[in-house]
């Protein structure tokens, strides 16, 4: 019997390796992957148009605070601002 030695020189094919039919992603699996990336990117767009509108805000209150700080500050030796500060304690 005649033992067929080129059977056993060839290198076993692994299941896993990509054939000329699965050959890297189909198109349906990286729409997949887009639709989560926009889904996700749109999350932190939100995320941070509301970060900022949160800051715009403290940032004006601020503002408003420090304003009426300087002008209780400025005006309490002045005779004007006597009367006005005793018009609104009064009230």
């Amino acid at each position: 019997m005649k033992k067929n030695n080129n059977i056993r020189n060839q290198p076993e094919q692994n299941k896993n390796t990509p054939t000329s039919k699965q050959s890297g992603r189909s198109m349906v699996e990286m729409l997949g992957v887009l639709g989560i990336i926009g889904v996700l990117s749109i999350g932190g767009i939100k995320g941070y148009s509301m970060a900022m509108h949160k800051h715009n805000i403290n940032k004006t209150m601020d503002w408003i605070a420090e304003a009426a700080n300087n002008y209780y500050t400025f005006t309490a030796g002045h005779p004007a601002g006597d009367l006005i500060t005793q018009a609104y304690d009064s009230t």
